[in-house]
């Protein structure tokens, strides 16, 4: 995770301007593919939300591993809605050709949504460990909806959800604003 953490971040930053050593950025997108080989000895809830995690980031920055893309594709009746939502942005952000067969993808994850009066949003799942709110997976889907369809039909429920998320105009934790705060970068957009 910690890996996969900081070359987000890095990449993140390096996006916006601040300069960020390549070799750094080299190294730990070279780590991320031994580290995901690891715990796939006995893949569980865990690994694929680890994994879910690291082919997106490694797909952001334009270093797709396509081998573990396709294999969380086809395991993706495995994967928490979370996580197929962090595969979708892979796909979408590295594979646009591939647009017809994430259709499905981006279904399922629609269909997972809870509709209030006020807006839409994605419960957190239970199986999961590590992605920890309604918030969190609300953001993450909104930005997997999003990187598939620009203009995607329930994008506006999703982004009113996130505001009224907050309680006196601040996120319960910090993980929740970065994710909400991405989310909703992607839907300015």
């Amino acid at each position: 995770w910690v890996t996969a953490y900081a070359l987000w971040g890095l990449s993140e930053a390096e996006r916006r301007g601040i300069s960020v050593s390549k070799e750094a950025l080299d190294r730990a997108a070279a780590a991320l593919g031994p580290a995901m080989d690891k715990v796939h000895a006995a893949p569980d809830a865990a690994y694929y939300e680890q994994a879910a995690f690291s082919v997106d980031v490694l797909a952001t920055i334009g270093r797709k591993n396509e081998t573990k893309m396709k294999e969380l594709f086809e395991r993706q009746k495995d994967l928490s809605t979370e996580s197929r939502a962090l595969l979708l942005h892979a796909y979408a952000v590295a594979m646009p050709e591939a647009r017809a067969a994430i259709g499905e993808l981006s279904v399922e994850i629609a269909n997972a949504l809870r509709l209030t009066p006020n807006g839409a949003y994605v419960e957190r799942s239970k199986r999961e460990k590590n992605f920890g709110s309604d918030v969190m997976a609300t953001a993450l889907v909104l930005r997997g909806l999003l990187a598939f369809d620009v203009k995607h039909p329930l994008a506006p429920a999703l982004a009113a959800h996130l505001l009224q998320a907050r309680n006196g105009g601040r996120y319960a934790t910090t993980h929740d604003a970065a994710w909400a705060l991405l989310a909703h970068d992607a839907y300015r957009r």
